[in-house]
């Protein structure tokens, strides 16, 4: 996403980020950066993927590619048909900065086999993934774009378009292809290809390829970020060549800011006063930051120094003013983290089991999978057994679930981290970065526990719903995969709703311990009643027993608790205002609660007379 901002020193700046809050919209900005009929800009000489800083009339493409996604976007039938090749894209191998190994492996497996084997079929196919912002997709292009100097055609496709219900275009893409060839077929997207078909599909057409010696190279793209390790895994099986790009080392970061101050001075006229040998120590500041977050940096380095040169002086990057630039975007860039984990609540929890009432079957499984692992630790490791997989709590609402959470995070002594499933896909847009944040809190503050309340609304049935909902239930199982052997994050989540949610996400590994959390019994409804009581004076019959054999039996939970505090409300309304000892609850006082709780929900004289026969 390519944002304008204006700092305190008052220039404009065009920076792309990483950290997009709008997760879907991020894969749709980067997917447009390719979409022009020649290919990919090629403005930088290494593997940051520019911003496309053309008008909305530049961006539409007008002798093929990908179509514009606006209303005037034709059926996926006709897209099907209309492969048109297109100029390759600028920039080779050699122009990508670092990655030494992952060059060399390309070399190797992709060009020197087509070299030194004979026919169309020694060209193999390549997977290119990483995550967002990684430059994944700029060694991919940068592959076509050495294919292209070979005598290759290029064909730009994103593979979104072309299996959405009508699978016969994957056949008719691909029978393009082979009538183009020799050509590179650029399969973008294949994040978003969800559909078992589809990927059964990529393969019978890739295997074809194979069979009939077509000259046709296809490089796929995949962002991880989206996509469950056995989803991934699918898509490698179609292809020759698979490699991987991780978010930079130091090294690289090096490698990256050295080849983007060196850019900046071609294109914009740019003075640059920054020692080489400074690059490396500006690196270990940029840890964690991406291609794309290091080309941003030195673009609003770039802006900084014009907006502060004289109108005679040649704008001039300097190491001080690239420092401050590196501060202030690292300062937003946690100020950006912190307003996408808003949603969620950090507590150190204090509710311990001793404070909840009732629940013992619920407490005791709770603890045989949490505490006791933890006190016998080394009897679980002789015996194999870990902490690893989440808990779901299911059962009526109020009846506990979110204290039994609070009470794991304090017997076990970690960070409690909440949130409610309406909050965290209240904006559908950014729901998948929001939940990518809260795991990342979540790591950040371990040994900690995430409690996801209303967990029905977030791991929904895929394709029961709109396809941003399933791409939010594809997030999470990506997020529990991740977390499933770190013993330092818990996840735990609540519902009502058990037959709402996914398949996928109670699969071993992930949701894997079901905790059912009832109704109260008898016994229960005495033991709660007695913990809301604790600090209440009450008279002599006024037991917990007694309230169990008077209170509905179909109370829960939250509804004794607050049947116990409206009973002392009850006693303080008949004393009179000048006594300041608390009152002594009384039998009556309880019985007018139940009353007037009968009351408010609905019930008839006759069944409140029944209740207290």
């Amino acid at each position: 996403m390519t944002e304008n901002t204006s700092n305190a020193d008052g220039e404009t700046c065009t920076e792309t980020s990483s950290l997009d809050t709008a997760a879907s919209a991020g894969r749709n900005s980067d997917s447009d950066l390719s979409h022009s009929a020649t290919g990919p800009s090629s403005e930088s000489t290494d593997t940051t993927e520019p911003a496309d800083q053309r008008t909305p009339e530049e961006q539409s493409p007008t002798t093929g590619g990908a179509e514009s996604r606006s209303g005037s976007e034709p059926p996926a039938s006709e897209q099907a048909t209309a492969l048109t090749l297109q100029t390759p894209p600028t920039q080779s191998l050699d122009d990508v900065a670092g990655l030494p190994d992952v060059k060399n492996r390309i070399q190797q497996t992709v060009f020197q086999t087509a070299e030194t084997e004979a026919g169309p079929a020694a060209t193999p196919s390549l997977l290119v993934h990483g995550q967002r912002g990684s430059g994944y997709r700029a060694i991919a292009q940068s592959v076509a774009g050495s294919l292209g100097d070979r005598g290759y055609a290029y064909a730009y496709v994103d593979a979104v378009g072309h299996h959405t219900g009508e699978f016969e275009n994957f056949t008719n893409l691909f029978e393009q292809a082979r009538a183009a060839a020799p050509v590179v077929l650029f399969l973008e997207c294949f994040d978003d290809i969800y559909d078992q078909t589809a990927i059964n599909e990529l393969h019978t057409q890739m295997e074809h390829l194979r069979a009939t010696d077509a000259d046709v190279f296809v490089i796929g793209t995949v962002m991880t970020e989206y996509v469950q390790d056995e989803v991934l895994a699918q898509y490698a099986r179609a292809f020759d060549v698979r490699v991987g790009i991780e978010i930079p080392d130091r090294d690289r970061r090096a490698k990256l800011l050295t080849s983007e101050l060196a850019a900046i001075a071609d294109r914009d006229a740019i003075a640059v006063e920054v020692p080489v040998h400074v690059h490396d120590q500006l690196a270990v500041e940029l840890d964690g930051y991406s291609p794309r977050e290091i080309s941003g940096v030195v673009r609003r380095a770039a802006a900084r120094a014009t907006a502060t040169a004289d109108d005679d002086e040649t704008p001039t990057i300097t190491t001080p003013v690239l420092r401050e630039t590196i501060e202030t975007c690292r300062t937003e860039r946690v100020a950006n983290i912190q307003a996408r984990t808003a949603v969620a609540d950090l507590d150190i929890a204090s509710v311990s089991f001793d404070d909840i009432g009732g629940l013992r079957d619920a407490k005791a499984h709770l603890q045989e999978l949490l505490t006791q692992p933890l006190e016998r630790r080394a009897t679980y490791e002789a015996c194999g057994l870990t902490t690893g997989g989440g808990i779901l709590l299911h059962g009526p609402p109020g009846n506990g679930k979110t204290m039994l959470a609070k009470a794991v995070a304090t017997e076990t002594d970690r960070t409690f981290i909440s949130v409610t499933g309406p909050k965290l896909t209240g904006v559908m847009s950014s729901a998948e970065e929001r939940i990518h944040a809260l795991f990342e809190k979540a790591r950040r503050n371990a040994p900690s526990v995430i409690f996801f309340d209303e967990f029905d609304s977030i791991g929904v049935q895929r394709g029961h719903y709109d396809g941003a909902r399933d791409d939010v239930t594809n997030t999470l199982l990506t997020e529990l995969d991740g977390v499933h052997d770190n013993e330092d994050v818990i996840v735990m989540a609540a519902t009502n709703r058990l037959d709402a949610l996914d398949p996928a996400v109670l699969r071993p590994g992930r949701f894997e311990h079901l905790v059912e959390v009832t109704t109260p019994t008898d016994t229960a409804r005495a033991e709660i009643f007695q913990v809301h009581t604790s600090e209440v004076p009450l008279a002599g019959d006024v037991t917990p027993e007694w309230f169990s054999r008077t209170a509905p039996a179909e109370l829960s939970g939250a509804e004794i608790a607050a049947l116990a505090e409206q009973a002392v409300r009850v006693a303080i309304r008949r004393q009179p205002h000048a006594a300041e000892e608390p009152p002594v609850v009384h039998r009556c006082d309880v019985t007018t609660a139940i009353s007037e709780r009968a009351e408010w929900s609905g019930q008839s004289s006759d069944e409140m007379d029944r209740m207290f026969c």
